[in-house]
């Protein structure tokens, strides 16, 4: 199972939260908890769903108004994400497999919000300057980008820094 931790506004739009589970297990896949949050960009009427992975900050943009409709988008382009990460065949349907049930939930994390937040700006941002139409922009090559270049790397000590696919790696394998 896996909690979708969604901000207040997504949350309405996917007419949440799901009542959780006896004895609230938590999520049982092995990147944990996302986090989701829905964002006008500069192209008229167009929105875009930014979903972001609490323990590796991996990120996935499913364009959409943010109703339950984009979760199959969601799990179809983890998927990609993770094979053009080059994560083995196995883990990858171990992964997903544990991604088909999804509860969704209001956000817990202050911190894994703020992060959200400048995702969602630095989208907005990349997308318009990058692209001439919503229709032209490639949200797999762009989640690409935000998990190899993007983001900022993480600190796991004060001198290792490691970036959120070299996580997803290491979590995964």
């Amino acid at each position: 199972m896996l909690y979708l931790r969604c901000t207040k506004k997504l949350l309405k739009r996917m007419k949440g939260p799901d009542p959780l589970p006896e004895g609230d297990p938590g999520s049982s896949n092995k990147l944990g908890d996302w986090y989701a949050h829905v964002k006008p960009l500069t192209y008229k009427g167009k929105l875009v769903v930014i979903f972001l992975n609490q323990k590796t900050l991996l990120s996935v943009f499913v364009p959409g108004y943010g109703n339950r409709k984009v979760l199959p988008e969601f799990l179809a382009r983890t998927e990609i994400l993770l094979h053009n990460l080059e994560i083995p065949e196995k883990a990858i349907h171990r992964e997903m497999q544990e991604m088909q049930d999804i509860c969704i939930q209001p956000t817990a994390s202050r911190k894994t919000v703020g992060s959200l937040n400048r995702v969602s700006q630095d989208i907005r941002v990349h997308a318009d300057v990058k692209y001439p139409t919503f229709d032209a922009v490639d949200w797999d090559r762009e989640a690409m980008v935000f998990t190899e270049k993007i983001h900022a790397p993480l600190y796991d000590s004060p001198m290792n820094l490691v970036y959120p696919k070299d996580l997803v790696r290491e979590i995964l394998e």
